[in-house]
């Protein structure tokens, strides 16, 4: 049988083994929890971000360039020029600003929706990343429609084929498209990692 005292080691060591996993277990948590909320100001970050340049660019397009004037950068790369796009993406729904302006605003609320939702939950980084440039353009986008009553696009790709050539973007719109596929890479790696488990 157990002495008192060898009883009272042993209870000790017990102690300081449950102890001190207890401590590896909270900091272990408290990394990942500090981590999570890293990653959520970082692809909130990104998104304010986008925002805020597009923003910008399309401040200085208005005040640099006139209608019809272009400009070609890159080597030749990218075409510069102010346009005034009243519908949406290719002036589709022009003549119903309204109807294009209360979809970009309900779209822009169900990705922001979304876009909360994804932190609440273990997810594809993908995922995330292309909500967030998702965000970043609507947000720009939907920005100009309620306050200009017209989205800036401002780059255009000098092409020989005219129809591709007339179709004028901004950063924002670009933003959009990464989004999207970034998006349905994430998607696709949850699916498999939910299959997998």
């Amino acid at each position: 049988k157990l002495r008192s005292h060898e009883m009272y080691l042993l209870l000790d060591i017990k102690y300081c083994i449950i102890k001190n996993v207890n401590k590896t277990l909270i900091k272990v948590l408290h990394n990942r929890q500090k981590g999570k909320y890293m990653a959520i100001l970082g692809f909130s970050f990104m998104a304010m971000a986008i925002f805020v340049l597009d923003l910008w660019l399309k401040n200085h397009i208005e005040k640099v360039k006139q209608e019809g004037e272009e400009t070609t950068i890159c080597g030749g790369r990218l075409l510069i020029r102010r346009y005034h796009n009243k519908g949406a993406m290719l002036d589709v729904g022009a003549r119903r600003q309204d109807v294009v302006a209360v979809l970009s605003v309900a779209l822009t609320l169900g990705l922001t929706v979304l876009f909360v939702l994804t932190f609440s939950c273990k997810g594809s980084r993908a995922l995330k990343a292309g909500l967030a440039f998702l965000l970043g353009g609507a947000y720009s986008n939907t920005y100009d429609r309620l306050v200009r009553k017209y989205v800036v696009d401002y780059v255009s790709f000098p092409v020989k084929n005219a129809r591709i050539r007339q179709i004028v973007f901004n950063l924002s719109d670009f933003c959009i498209m990464i989004g999207a596929f970034l998006m349905v890479l994430g998607s696709g790696g949850t699916d498999k990692r939910q299959a997998a488990a």
